[in-house]
């Protein structure tokens, strides 16, 4: 897809706007003074429980990145090299973890070094990135309305906060934390505690799909403690929350810059975000997989058709991801995907018949090892 021609700088005129990465610093600020100044204590949770949660995500994006070179994308803006880069980096590790646990490959040493690999990996992409961020010209277009993002701000600072509590002491309608202790948490535990990843016959609830539940794994096995990694898969979650929204804006910013903004900030001052950042659930995760494949079908609908396929499939690895957090992605995401993508193959002159069978295999291929798992 061709991005709108760039204004300022390029052009010969002057930049009148901060960089995005000069708001992104100041919403960081503003959100740990909130934090700050409603709980020193919270702060203090997130600076000893949140490393390892950080530490996923980071070095996850990093392997993600190298997906993404496989497949051929590593060229295309920025911000979907790492917004891309970090959902598909945490769904494989998820599906990692799955496989090497299912061996009984939980140790603590052995996961450190992957996730070391997973972060040289990012990091030899790192100069390519650089390169590509110095020779992107800044744009004045509605430089105006990147302001608005300080808008998110304190429900960043809410969403943090929540991550700080225990389960069921903050929302009533959690039950007492039952589906947290019963087996968002609960399951991964007993994985931890057995070394390995097994049958439970006892808990019914094990047989979801669970590609959050084995990044909460990874905390704990990171942690060496189930009970200790507890606030650290709370703030993973949140995480996941932030990710979700800025997969959300990622969606949007295929109609322009504006309509990201927008797209981006209903999304992170929807209450129900907030709400689902006090608990390690899995509907942030959902979402975050969702928007992406959203965000990949749009980029594709708006490129020739020769350069559709490698979109059409990361569309349909993320549908199958976040299957794979929850079976009511099934029909919520999976479905209307891959008849979105049938509806558009089918409507092109010549016909695409290829498009819809790259969706559905990148979809099973994401989402068929929690079918064998079950099976």
């Amino acid at each position: 897809m061709s991005e709108r021609p760039p204004q300022g700088k390029a052009n010969g005129g002057k930049s009148t706007g901060p960089r995005g990465g000069i708001i992104a610093l100041i919403v960081i600020a503003g959100i740990v003074i909130g934090v700050t100044t409603v709980s020193p204590l919270a702060l203090a949770t997130v600076l000893a429980d949140g490393p390892p949660a950080e530490a996923i995500v980071l070095t996850a994006t990093g392997l993600g990145l190298c997906i993404l070179r496989l497949l051929r994308l590593d060229e295309c803006p920025l911000r979907w090299q790492l917004l891309a880069g970090a959902g598909l980096g945490l769904g494989a590790t998820s599906l990692l973890v799955l496989g090497l646990g299912v061996l009984g490959i939980l140790h603590r040493g052995v996961w450190i070094g992957l996730l070391i690999a997973f972060a040289v990996g990012g990091l030899t992409q790192l100069p390519r990135m650089l390169r590509q961020y110095r020779q992107t010209p800044e744009c004045n277009d509605d430089a105006w309305m990147k302001w608005l993002w300080l808008g998110v701000i304190g429900f960043g600072a809410l969403a943090l906060l929540a991550g700080t509590m225990p389960p069921g002491t903050l929302w009533p309608e959690e039950g007492n934390g039952y589906d947290v202790l019963e087996y968002h948490l609960g399951v991964p535990r007993e994985y931890l505690e057995a070394g390995r990843i097994t049958y439970l016959p006892h808990n019914i609830y094990s047989n979801f799909p669970f590609n959050v539940e084995m990044l909460y794994l990874l905390a704990m096995v990171l942690k060496g403690d189930a009970v200790g990694a507890a606030f650290s898969a709370n703030l993973l979650n949140v995480f996941l929350g932030m990710l979700a929204v800025a997969s959300v804006w990622l969606a949007g910013r295929e109609f322009g810059r504006g309509g990201g903004i927008i797209a981006g900030l209903i999304a992170a001052s929807c209450p129900f975000i907030t709400y689902l950042s006090g608990v390690a659930y899995v509907e942030n995760g959902m979402l975050m997989f969702a928007a992406l494949g959203v965000a990949a079908l749009l980029r594709a609908g708006r490129l020739p058709d020769g350069r559709m396929a490698p979109w059409i499939l990361l569309a349909g690895l993320f549908s199958g991801l976040a299957c794979g957090c929850k079976y009511t992605a099934i029909p919520a995401v999976l479905v209307p995907f891959a008849l979105a993508v049938l509806w558009g193959a089918l409507a092109r002159r010549p016909r695409r018949s290829a498009l819809p069978c790259v969706f559905i295999l990148a979809a099973v291929a994401a989402f068929g090892p929690w079918l064998v798992k079950n099976a």
